[in-house]
C-alpha cells in the first residue's frame, strides 16, 4: 500500500536505473575535483619551491631603474645587501676562431664584504650553465650597456656603439659546482634557466661603465618589506633622487663664479643629473620652498645655435652669411615678469612678454649691441630627434 512514508522508496526503487547515470556523474565528477586540488597543490608546493631555490633565502628586494647612493643602501637594514643588477651579453672566441656572444646574461655586482652571507666566493664566479653550455674557456668579454645622464632620443645624447656599449675583460674566473643554490638565483619570476655571472661590485662601479658608489639593488634576508620601504624612504637623500643643490656652500672646490653669484644674490639652483626634472620633482621643490617661505622659478636653460637680426634661416656654421650671429647662446625659459631677486628680466617700461617676443641681455662683446633690432631669429637643434640633428628657427620680436 502506498503511503507518505513508502512513496518516495517505491518511486526510487521504479526509477533507479534511470539515475545511474546521474550518480556516475557526480563520482565522475567528485574525482576530477579531488584531482585538481590535489594538482593544484602539488604545483602550488613545485612553484614555491623553484621560488626558494632562485630567491636563495632572500626575503625583500629593492630593484630599480635609479641607482642610489651605496652607504644609503646599507644603511637600510643590518642585513642589507647593496648590489648592481644588470643585463649584458658576453663574448668569447669559440675553437675556429670566431667571435661566440651569448645573450640575457644576468650580471650581479656584489661586494666582498656581502658575499659570505649568500654563500658566493669572491672573484668573478660564471654559473656552470653558461660554461657548461657554451663550453667557455679563456678570457671573457662582459658587454653591458654604459649609463647616460642624456636621453639617448636626444640630439645631444650618444648613440654611437662605443658610447652605449662598454666591455669588462674578464681574464681569472671560476664556476660554481653543479649543484650549488646561486645558479638558480633570479630576483625576477622567469621560468626560463637563468644565466648568472657574478662579480666584484667595484668592477662595475669603475671604469669603463663609471657607474660610481651606487647600486640600482638592495637584498635583504627580511621579510618585512614593509618596514623596509619605509626605512629606505628615511635615508633617501637628494644624491639618491639624482639632484643637486648649486652652489654647494659646504664644498670649497665648488665654481668659483657659482659661489660669488650665490653670496651676491642668495639665489641657490635645484639640478638634475639627468638634464630634465620631472613634474613629480618640480612639484616637491615648489611645495618645498613654499613650506619654508622661499621663492622659487621653474626654469629651462637650451644651447642654441645662434641668434641674429631678422629673420633669414641662416644654417648653423655657414661662414658665408654677412649677418653678424651671437653663436652658441644660452636661452633661458623663465617668467620675465618675476618678482626680485628671481627676476624680472624686462627691458625699462615693459611689463611682460608675449609669446612671440624675447629678451636680450645687453653685454659690452655682444655682436648685436650696437645694431636695431626689429627681428630676431634663434636657430638651434630639435632636442628629440633620434636619427639625426635638425635645425629649427624661431623668430622673436
Amino acid at each position: 500500500m502506498l503511503n507518505a512514508n513508502t512513496l518516495p522508496f517505491r518511486t526510487m526503487w521504479h526509477q533507479g536505473w534511470r539515475l545511474i547515470p546521474v550518480a556516475l556523474g557526480v563520482a565522475i565528477a567528485t574525482t576530477v575535483l579531488v584531482g585538481a586540488l590535489l594538482i593544484g597543490d602539488s604545483l602550488r608546493s613545485s612553484l614555491k619551491a623553484r621560488s626558494d631555490l632562485q630567491l636563495n633565502g632572500v626575503e625583500s628586494v629593492y630593484l630599480g631603474s635609479r641607482f642610489i647612493q651605496y652607504d644609503t643602501a646599507k644603511a637600510v637594514a643590518d642585513d642589507a645587501i647593496p648590489a648592481i643588477v644588470l643585463q649584458g651579453s658576453l663574448s668569447v672566441k669559440a675553437t675556429n676562431g670566431d667571435e661566440q656572444q651569448i645573450n640575457n646574461v644576468t650580471v650581479y655586482g656584489i661586494a666582498d664584504g656581502y658575499r659570505r652571507g649568500l654563500g658566493l666566493p669572491k672573484g668573478v664566479v660564471v654559473a656552470p650553465r653558461i660554461v657548461n653550455q657554451f663550453n667557455l674557456s679563456g678570457v671573457l668579454r662582459l658587454n653591458l650597456e654604459k649609463r647616460s645622464k642624456i636621453a639617448r632620443s636626444s640630439v645631444i645624447g650618444k648613440r654611437d656603439a662605443e658610447d652605449v656599449t662598454k666591455s669588462i675583460v674578464l681574464r681569472k674566473w671560476d664556476t660554481l659546482p653543479g649543484n650549488y643554490p646561486l645558479n638558480e638565483f633570479s630576483l625576477r619570476p622567469d621560468p626560463t634557466p637563468p644565466l648568472n655571472i657574478f662579480v666584484p661590485i667595484e668592477l662595475l662601479q669603475d671604469k669603463p661603465l663609471e657607474i660610481g658608489p651606487k647600486v640600482n639593488a638592495i637584498l635583504s634576508k627580511s621579510g618585512d618589506s614593509v618596514a623596509l620601504t619605509k626605512a629606505l624612504q628615511a635615508k633617501l637623500t637628494l644624491a639618491d633622487w639624482g639632484l643637486n643643490v648649486q652652489p654647494d656652500t659646504d664644498n670649497p672646490s665648488d665654481s668659483k663664479l657659482r659661489r660669488e653669484a650665490f653670496q651676491r644674490t642668495g639665489v641657490l639652483s635645484v639640478e638634475s643629473d639627468r638634464s630634465i626634472l620631472d613634474d613629480v620633482t618640480v612639484k616637491a621643490i615648489l611645495e618645498s620652498a613654499k613650506a619654508i617661505g622661499a621663492k622659487a622659478e621653474p626654469t629651462l636653460a637650451y644651447l642654441a645655435n645662434g641668434v641674429y637680426p631678422g629673420s633669414e634661416k641662416i644654417i648653423n656654421d655657414d661662414r658665408t652669411t654677412k649677418t653678424p650671429v651671437m653663436g652658441y647662446a644660452i636661452i633661458a625659459a623663465v617668467d620675465p615678469a618675476a618678482p626680485a631677486p628671481l627676476g624680472p628680466f624686462l627691458p625699462p617700461g615693459i611689463t611682460n612678454l608675449k609669446d612671440d617676443e624675447i629678451a636680450l641681455l645687453d653685454w659690452p662683446d655682444s655682436p648685436l649691441r650696437s645694431l636695431k633690432l626689429d627681428q630676431v631669429t634663434v636657430s638651434y637643434f630639435l632636442p628629440e630627434m633620434e636619427t639625426k640633428a635638425t635645425e629649427a628657427w624661431a623668430t622673436f620680436k
